[in-house]
């Protein structure tokens, strides 16, 4: 298990590096073990022509938790590993408005997933995440598959 300074540093990297998650105002609430949480603030320049947030911006906001998540599930390990989504799937089932919270879990056993990149220097990671607003009612679901890899040499 990665101690807590480990998840400040990748909220802190992420939030810095992610120049998109940066413009809309995406705040990573928390990193843990494969599980993160972020915040879409309900900015206008978020919004879409009807005054909602925008279906881009609650993507951005579902992948930014998705890779948190990731990174979470290995520690400092993700800084040797290359990270990129290779799938993603959406439903979105309610008007989103106001601040949205995603909520990021990786599906199965991280510590396994990641034996499994330190076995065979590569493995397909599902990450579900669910978008709420303040109510706590789900305005959206959302499927990542991230590839992990060692570097190529």
């Amino acid at each position: 298990m990665f101690d807590k300074m480990v998840f400040a540093a990748i909220k802190q990297q992420m939030g810095a590096t992610v120049p998109l998650a940066k413009h809309l105002g995406i705040v990573l609430d928390d990193v843990a073990s494969g599980t993160a949480t972020a915040t879409l603030p309900d900015e206008k320049h978020n919004t879409n022509h009807i005054g909602s947030q925008h279906a881009g911006a609650l993507f951005a906001l579902a992948d930014t938790a998705s890779g948190a998540a990731v990174a979470g599930a290995f520690g400092q390990k993700i800084l040797q590993l290359r990270v990129v989504v290779s799938e993603a799937s959406v439903k979105y089932t309610k008007t989103a408005r106001g601040a949205i919270v995603a909520k990021a879990h990786v599906v199965g056993d991280a510590k396994a997933l990641a034996k499994t990149v330190d076995d065979l220097g590569k493995v397909e990671l599902p990450v579900d995440v669910e978008l709420s607003n303040s109510e706590n009612v789900p305005v959206a679901a959302m499927s990542f598959t991230w590839h992990v890899s060692k570097p190529k040499k």
